[in-house]
């Protein structure tokens, strides 16, 4: 059965539900102790389990012969095991009675052959997604477990049947916030952590990408002739489209220009889709042209559309300032350029615009401030 984990402290809860016999009085009979089982190793121990009740309570175990339970104080329990030499794992219960309430504790103990361990298949550390975000990982464990947080804003969900963890958190209003997820035996012998933090949304690197951007490039062409100058020769926006998903880059090398790009979480890149329909326009009463951003080759006056990648860095804006840049990659700067191709539905065939700017050679676009 899946459990939310509660956050306050078990100190923090018999602290406020603790009474003595003079404070009882029209308070309900309730017996409350801190946990219900207790893990052992081979070779023995101790644990110490809180109780509250506002009245008498007593002890027993089932099997004296290798554990013995006695009260501490009128708040707390000691269990006692000895070494395990049976060959045999071996479990016990330990019973906490008031005169109206009962409560169970669960004693295993490994045998010589058996260790108690836990191992969670994690990382040791995690960052969350600042919109919001979770994980799952699995626990291997020869005990009875419990996984708490160590912070409000992190839930922990666990199933310690099925070994199985789920860590989530809502969306982060403020600043980076840091947690912990700790998986430890019920008698708190062994434990395992696990470092979270939640990035904010400033940081976030899908937020990271929209903007507004000019297209610099090392040498421009117009139409289909070479400039030789390199530099910023269009200028786009770009949009969140899908959160985490998806953008739409607008007006680049021709306004009105749609331009689909995909977001890789994983790779914090993202993916530019060449080939796709960007923009419609009525040419003339019998003939509209379809624009499709693509890899030109001038040389041979030819065009491919695999995608092309990008990925935040650096560059130099137009006034010669270093700022936020998107990094193109998958280009072939010697015989490739970027650029829009347009398909004539009256002839239908593809041409080159002789009025537009293509981008040839290393290029990036560079974060730029609107006029």
């Amino acid at each position: 059965m899946k459990r939310i984990i509660t956050l306050l402290p078990v100190a923090m809860i018999f602290s406020i539900i603790a009474c003595s016999k003079k404070e009882s009085t029209g308070i309900a009979d309730v017996l409350l102790i801190s946990q219900d089982a207790v893990a052992f190793g081979k070779a023995g121990g101790s644990a110490t389990i809180a109780v509250a009740c506002p009245s008498d309570w007593t002890v027993a175990s089932s099997d004296g012969s290798w554990l013995t339970a006695s009260a501490l104080s009128s708040s707390s329990i000691e269990i006692k095991a000895g070494a395990n030499d049976t060959g045999q794992d071996r479990t016990a219960r330990v019973t906490v009675a008031s005169a109206r309430s009962e409560e169970t504790v669960t004693v295993i103990q490994a045998s010589a052959s058996t260790a108690v361990s836990i191992e969670i298949n994690a990382p040791e550390s995690r960052e969350l997604d600042s919109e919001e975000d979770s994980f799952s990982f699995s626990v291997d464990a020869t005990c009875p477990w419990t996984a708490t947080s160590s912070a409000d804003w992190l839930m922990v969900e666990y199933n310690p049947a099925g070994g199985l963890v789920t860590v989530s958190a809502g969306p982060n209003p403020g600043d980076r916030r840091s947690g912990t997820v700790t998986i430890a035996s019920v008698d708190q012998a062994i434990s395992r952590s696990l470092a979270v933090e939640q990035m904010s949304r400033s940081e976030n690197p899908y937020f990271n990408y929209t903007g507004y951007y000019g297209l610099h490039a090392e040498d421009w062409y117009y139409g289909g002739n070479p400039l030789s100058a390199p530099g910023i020769g269009t200028y786009c926006t770009i949009e969140a489209d899908e959160y985490g998903k998806s953008f739409i880059i607008k007006d680049l090398f021709k306004t009105g220009t749609e331009i689909s790009a995909l977001y890789d979480k994983r790779e914090r890149s993202i993916t530019i889709e060449l080939g796709r329909l960007c923009y419609t326009y009525d040419y003339s009463p019998t003939s509209t042209h379809y624009l499709y951003l693509v890899r030109t080759k001038f040389t041979s006056s030819s065009f491919t559309a695999e995608n092309i990648t990008g990925i935040l860095g650096e560059g130099q804006d137009e006034e010669g300032r270093t700022r936020k840049a998107i990094l193109i990659r998958g280009l072939d700067p010697d015989t490739e350029s970027l650029g829009l191709v347009a398909l004539d539905s009256s002839t239908m065939g593809y041409f080159f615009y002789a009025d537009l700017y293509y981008a040839a050679g290393e290029m990036y676009l560079v974060e730029c401030d609107k006029n």
